[in-house]
């Protein structure tokens, strides 16, 4: 949605407001600021008053708001199950909602789990964890998991869990 809805409209959004949000003009970018691709946005720009243009955006504008129109049906935006598995996002760690999240994850993992495993106190000590490096936007996310698998002692249950086929 961010390649065609202004930013505002979309940044602080639930999943419920995203499922429910009518895509209307005013929550659209202007056609000049709608996203076609490197190539399509050179020619744009070269060419602003090209015959094939005007057709061609809105075509582009028609394509997103079927697409995204289809995602909002299709897509497990209110998904427990998904909102629970947020917290597992590097960037929301030390966040108070990441511990709320993990609560709710590690009911919905209980059943994984070997008996003696309490993963509630791990899940929050792992959002809290200071020898864990911070998550820095670009990074590799597989590098970055590595240092809390470097940890099987500290972090028994989230390594169990992505070990299981």
């Amino acid at each position: 949605m961010a390649c065609f809805v202004k930013a505002e409209h979309i940044t602080q959004l639930s999943p419920r407001a995203l499922r429910e949000m009518v895509l209307e003009d005013h929550v659209l970018l202007p056609s000049k600021e709608v996203y076609v691709g490197e190539e399509a946005d050179t020619f744009r720009s070269q060419n602003p008053n090209h015959a094939l243009l005007v057709p061609f955006l809105a075509d582009v504008r028609k394509a997103y708001i079927t697409t995204a129109v289809y995602l909002q049906k299709k897509l497990p935006l209110a998904s427990p199950t998904l909102t629970a598995l947020s917290a597992l996002d590097p960037l929301l760690r030390g966040h108070s909602q990441a511990t709320i999240q993990f609560k709710r994850l590690s009911g919905m993992l209980r059943h994984l789990l070997p008996a003696d495993q309490a993963i509630q106190r791990e899940l929050v000590r792992f959002n809290v964890d200071l020898t864990i490096p911070s998550f820095k936007e670009g990074e590799c996310i597989v590098d970055w998991w590595g240092h809390v698998f470097d940890k099987p002692d500290k972090y028994p249950s989230l390594i169990f869990c992505t070990k299981q086929d």
